[in-house]
């Protein structure tokens, strides 16, 4: 979760509202209404956001294997295990409940990548020279990583539905 949640606001493409302390920013808002804070604070509070996207995951299987192994030189037990893991990630939009992305995963390793590629995808801002300019932020790219670069064509529409599929 820590990993998925740092790599999204590291990318810069997703403002990241936390709910986990729903009960704490409440009583501070409240705080806020009962006390006559000056009324620049005040118009803060119109400021909320609500969100895109949920991304919501589910562990599909979790398996935790005793490997422990017996000390040679006094025969005591050296503790380890291994760990099997699956979990199930969604992007789904909350205006219209469609789901953006799904994708299994054995480790959340590649997850963020995959979901900021899905949502706002990898874009050449300038080329000068030798030097290329690209729109990504956070940890996502790698030094020394190769990509192939395409120019965008006409806008794609697909026949059943009409949505766009991208250019």
């Amino acid at each position: 979760n820590n990993d998925l949640e740092e790599g999204l606001v590291q990318s810069r493409r997703f403002a990241m509202v936390d709910r986990t302390y729903s009960k704490e920013t409440n009583q501070e808002l409240t705080q806020y209404l009962d006390q006559g804070f000056n009324i620049s604070e005040l118009a803060r509070l119109g400021q909320k956001i609500g969100t895109d996207y949920l991304v919501v995951g589910e562990v599909k299987k979790y398996n935790v294997t005793d490997k422990s192994v017996s000390n040679p030189l006094d025969d005591t037990k050296i503790s380890r295990s291994s760990i099997n893991t699956e979990i199930s990630l969604r992007v789904i939009d909350v205006a219209t409940s469609q789901i953006k992305f799904a994708k299994s995963y054995t480790s959340s390793k590649n997850a963020v990548s995959d979901i900021v590629n899905a949502i706002y995808p990898i874009f050449i801002l300038s080329v000068q020279d030798n030097f290329v300019t690209i729109g990504s932020g956070g940890s996502i790219l790698k030094l020394g990583e190769r990509f192939r670069v395409m120019g965008l064509g006409d806008e794609l529409k697909d026949p059943y539905t009409g949505e766009s599929l991208g250019k």
